[in-house]
């Protein structure tokens, strides 16, 4: 304040020029003000859609679970890196996307492929051959949460292809209902 006074008496101090930087650092703040309501935007946009992916992709795979009873290191896979994948797969692309369409498919063809053969026609037979041929490429296509880590998926990938070489050699496969994704 006192040095703001003695602008007014010295006449050779250029008023003009320090309210032209008075305002360009007002300028300078509302700026700065702005950008950072905006990153709070696109925080809690971003925190927004992340929790809805963790619920869609819960109830896609807790839907599956309480439909198809499955082995219990299944269940963990599902409700781990493959839940995971999920998330990212609809961050990425969204709940109306094929490639979500195509997630839960493969979810439901796993699942599917679980089940008991004992009794089974020779169309499901061949429909589990099928499946099984087909699911490795699928599930891996589908692991984004892995993607970088190319031994997890082989390790993810050999859990699923031991359960089904018990099911195409018709042994048993203890198949439990998998607790749901809180």
């Amino acid at each position: 304040v006192d040095q703001s006074r003695a602008w007014f008496d010295n006449h050779s101090i250029d008023l003009q020029g320090i309210c032209a930087e008075f305002s360009a650092a007002a300028e300078r703040d509302q700026a700065r003000a702005q950008r950072m309501i905006q990153r709070v935007i696109e925080t809690e946009a971003g925190k927004l859609k992340t929790a809805a992916a963790k619920q869609v992709g819960a109830q896609m795979i807790n839907a599956l679970l309480e439909k198809y009873p499955a082995p219990e290191e299944i269940g963990e896979f599902l409700k781990g890196p493959w839940y995971t994948s999920a998330q990212l797969l609809l961050l990425k692309f969204g709940t109306d996307s094929a490639h979500w369409q195509k997630m839960s498919t493969t979810t439901e063809t796993l699942l599917d492929s679980l089940q008991s053969m004992e009794d089974a026609q020779e169309a499901r037979r061949q429909y589990i051959f099928e499946a099984v041929t087909q699911l490795p490429k699928e599930m891996r296509r589908w692991l984004l949460s892995l993607h970088h880590d190319t031994e997890a998926v082989n390790e993810a990938m050999e859990l699923v292809e031991r359960a089904h070489l018990r099911i195409l050699r018709r042994q048993p496969l203890e198949l439990i209902h998998i607790a749901p994704i809180e």
